[in-house]
């Protein structure tokens, strides 16, 4: 019996790690592409080209690009503090979270703690996401972009990226 509830446990600890993944994982690519958009694309930079800066900057880590979104200044104290928390928090479920993984898979009271943990990191994720997309969508207006515009793009965007593998 025991062993069914920790084979228990584990099942719902996967499924929340790997939304939690997932949601970090969507919002390392809206950062780059926030970064391009903001920092790096001149106006007429074309699809393509765009699309070929995209691909370099998801190459690199999540923190160079927070790196270098907060070096440009274009984010409020408050908000690049966010952004460095849940840097921190991405890391350790990437890199550190399996002791405690553990842990929760032996205790029950370890087992709400984990999952608490692992739901704010999704949570602050999808709220950070919405954050850039609001961001991204004003500047866009600032420089002339309608959000048609911006929404044709996108959807163009996603078409090819899920029709080949180019990030």
């Amino acid at each position: 019996m025991e062993n069914l509830i920790k084979a228990d446990r584990l099942d719902e600890i996967l499924k929340r790690v790997g939304a939690a993944l997932w949601m970090v994982q969507s919002l390392e690519t809206q950062s780059a592409m926030f970064y391009l958009l903001r920092i790096k694309a001149e106006k007429g930079i074309g699809f393509e080209k765009g699309t070929e800066m995209l691909i370099q900057q998801q190459k690199k880590t999540f923190g160079n690009t927070l790196r270098s979104i907060a070096s440009s200044n274009v984010l409020p104290q408050e908000l690049q503090e966010k952004f460095n928390k849940i840097l921190a928090e991405r890391n350790w479920l990437a890199h550190g979270s399996s002791i405690q993984g553990y842990r929760a898979i032996e205790s029950e009271e370890a087992t709400y703690d984990f999952i608490e943990r692992i739901e704010n990191i999704k949570n602050e994720a999808l709220a950070l996401m919405k954050t850039l997309r609001e961001l991204a969508v004003n500047y866009a207006a600032e420089v002339g972009v309608t959000p048609e515009e911006l929404q044709s793009g996108l959807e163009r965007a996603q078409k090819m990226w899920f029709k080949k593998e180019i990030i």
